[in-house]
């Protein structure tokens, strides 16, 4: 593959949908659709039969969306050589798929949408050039925003404002330890009437010319629509900082993510005066809570959803290293 890689590291409800919208503008910027696949290819075991990784793979619903055939998949991992030109070749095809006058280029940059957290040194090795685009918003917002949503398979976020700290925390951490190129960027800025994403579109080596093609722009599929309940609104330059009505979630943040949220510039951090004694209790019961309900779901996964199991095992190795 010719053009040059990045990948966009975030949370959810972060404004990834909404960033990849206004980086698709940029004439030499592709983001792909949001897929697991990546994933699905890491935790596979390699013993793995050609016809069980396909299967593995459209198992997938968000993979559909990339609007391959099975017999096209098929074609394309018996001609790569190895795993890395394997998901290349299915990044470049989804990309004529949607464009067909897309090439690859020297000039290009290619953003990969949702990388798996846990496999992030595997993806260091075969992409050692990547870029990472740090896509950052407090996570206190981002707790009360999935608290009203759903993810991509219809169900409900967590409520447990630990299990939304813990997971922030986590993510942010193996975020900054990457030894790639990485440009952050802040939900909160670029949300900004006054901000100009053509700086930080420079800082990826990309061209800051908006493109003439009349058709390019980052779509939402269907099967996200439930989801991204926001694309195609107004931006509201003042969707932040929401928790200081919660004084409990300020809490919980305050006590797991405080280094974190001021390494971000993330200010109304609770000072031990203001934290009070049902706040700490309320707190236990949701460790207790979120202990619990890991051995359930880590259970029912390994039953019935093997790809949360496998993602399971691999964040819980992950974090042993």
């Amino acid at each position: 593959m010719k053009s040059s890689v990045a990948m966009i590291l975030y949370d959810s409800r972060s404004g990834s949908t909404m960033l990849s919208g206004q980086l698709e503008k940029f004439d030499h910027c592709f983001v792909t659709n949001e897929s697991a696949f990546i994933s699905r290819i890491f935790s596979l075991p390699k013993e793995e039969s050609a016809e069980k990784t396909i299967d593995y793979l459209f198992e997938e619903p968000q993979f559909h969306d990339f609007q391959l055939s099975r017999e096209k998949v098929m074609t394309l991992y018996s001609s790569s050589e190895d795993t890395k030109s394997f998901i290349e070749s299915i990044l470049l095809e989804h990309l004529r798929s949607r464009y067909e006058w897309f090439e690859d280029s020297e000039k290009n940059l290619i953003v990969i949408k949702h990388p798996p957290t846990n496999h992030l040194k595997k993806i260091e090795m075969l992409w050692p050039t990547a870029i990472a685009i740090v896509l950052i918003r407090d996570g206190r917002d981002v707790h009360l925003s999935k608290k009203h949503s759903v993810n991509l398979s219809g169900i409900p976020f967590s409520s447990s404002a630990f299990r939304s700290a813990i997971n922030w925390r986590y993510k942010y951490q193996t975020f900054l330890t990457t030894r790639w190129y990485t440009v952050p960027i802040r939900y909160e800025d670029i949300i900004q009437p006054t901000f100009d994403l053509t700086a930080f579109v420079n800082k990826l080596g990309v061209s800051g010319v908006k493109s003439q093609e009349l058709n390019k722009e980052f779509p939402v599929p269907d099967s996200h629509k439930n989801f991204h309940q926001n694309v195609g609104k107004t931006i509201i330059s003042g969707n932040h900082s929401k928790f200081d009505t919660d004084g409990y979630v300020n809490f919980v943040f305050s006590s797991v993510c405080a280094n974190l949220l001021e390494q971000f510039q993330y200010g109304h951090i609770m000072a031990k005066k203001y934290k009070k004694p049902w706040h700490l209790l309320r707190l236990i019961g949701d460790v207790v809570s979120y202990s619990i309900q890991s051995v359930y779901r880590l259970i029912q996964f390994s039953l019935f959803d093997r790809h949360r199991f496998l993602m399971r095992l691999d964040k819980l190795k992950s974090k042993a290293t």
